[in-house]
């Protein structure tokens, strides 16, 4: 459980734009179903929010291609 203590230490975004990176780019190969956003939180010790924005930046650089399949999840297909 992550304390009220934890919480107030946010991760910088940047930091989990790299994360994130070396995370995706070292799965095995495309189209490999991702985590869940709320787990990908618990596991960087950041918000929810921090999240979406650090894969919105790698898929804006063009790093990552993300497809969402409704109830299946979010898969990584590029």
């Amino acid at each position: 459980m992550i304390t009220k203590r934890e919480r107030t230490h946010s991760r910088a975004i940047a930091d989990i734009v790299s994360e994130l990176a070396r995370r995706f780019l070292t799965a095995p190969e495309p189209p490999s179903r991702l985590p869940t956003v709320r787990d990908l939180a618990r596991d960087h010790r950041s918000s929810l929010a921090s999240i979406h924005a650090a894969m919105g930046r790698l898929e804006e650089a063009g790093a990552i291609r993300i497809e969402t399949r409704g109830r299946l999840g979010a898969f990584l297909v590029e």
